[in-house]
């Protein structure tokens, strides 16, 4: 039997998981994280929820168990607020997959012993821009036009994440990028946060098109 060890399963299937002894995690792929995302019995109970038009936000019986989802997953990689904890749901509330998949394959990469540091600085960063951008998200979701407009700001906030998250060593580098979380921190939106953070030099679809 093929032995892969999943950073997902580990950090997101089973609460219970948090009590055991510690295990070797290897990064994950991208193809990876999703297959294995969507195994997990605490994604399914989530696609079910939407299904059944229920907000997970405020789902006595989900709620606690993606709270601790959210603890058990970022435990010694960063630490968050109540706040930071709830946005972050409802981020994951609005597509599941590419925000579970995500956060489970930036896990990986931090966690896992082969992983160089400058590797596991960049995946700690994108995490922590990831979790600051959500509070740019509107969880109410009215119609399908109103998912399809969300979903796609979802998108938008990990393909930005993963470009701040790159550009690299540097005091240019470093100063943009404190400007742009005090920026999202502050309540701007991720465009004007880009805006802010480059001193008006060039827009978010500047950047996130950028190789």
């Amino acid at each position: 039997m093929k032995k892969i060890l999943m950073v997902s399963v580990l950090v997101l299937s089973n609460i219970a998981l948090a009590q055991r002894a510690p295990v070797e995690v290897r990064r994950l792929s991208v193809t990876e994280a999703r297959e294995s995302v969507q195994k997990l019995n605490i994604y399914k109970e989530i696609e079910k929820a939407r299904t059944q038009g229920r907000d997970i936000l405020t789902d006595a019986a989900l709620k606690p168990k993606l709270n601790k989802v959210v603890e058990i997953t970022l435990k010694n990689i960063t630490s968050v607020s109540a706040v930071e904890s709830n946005n972050l749901i409802r981020l994951l509330s609005l597509s599941p997959l590419d925000v579970m998949s995500e956060v489970a394959r930036l896990s990986s990469v931090s966690k896992d012993r082969t992983s160089t540091a400058a590797e596991k600085s960049v995946a700690v960063k994108n995490l922590e821009l990831i979790i600051k951008a959500s509070n740019t998200v509107d969880g109410l979701v009215l119609n399908e036009v109103d998912a399809a407009k969300q979903q796609a700001k979802v998108k938008e906030i990990i393909k930005i994440s993963e470009k701040i998250s790159n550009l690299g060593l540097g005091e240019k580098s470093e100063q943009f990028t404190k400007k742009y979380e005090r920026a999202l921190i502050e309540g701007k939106s991720i465009s004007e946060a880009v805006k802010i953070a480059s001193e008006g030099k060039f827009t978010e679809k500047e950047l996130r098109d950028c190789i």
